[in-house]
């Protein structure tokens, strides 16, 4: 996924701040500091045929 960015000055800040799946953190603020991210759905052991939720929270 493309996570959006903004330049303040020489700083490149990131609005994805979390990336939860069935309201479980995938993927926190350190993890994403780059310019796109995968969610690594295969790593949660997940049944075939469970439900997903996936929220991204962001900023700005």
């Amino acid at each position: 996924m493309q996570n959006t960015q903004i330049i303040v000055g020489k700083d490149t800040i990131y609005k994805t701040q979390q990336v939860l799946v069935n309201d479980s953190l995938v993927l926190n603020y350190m993890q994403l500091q780059k310019s796109a991210f995968a969610i690594p759905l295969t790593k949660l052991n997940l049944k075939e045929s469970t439900p997903i939720t996936i929220k991204i929270i962001q900023s700005f």
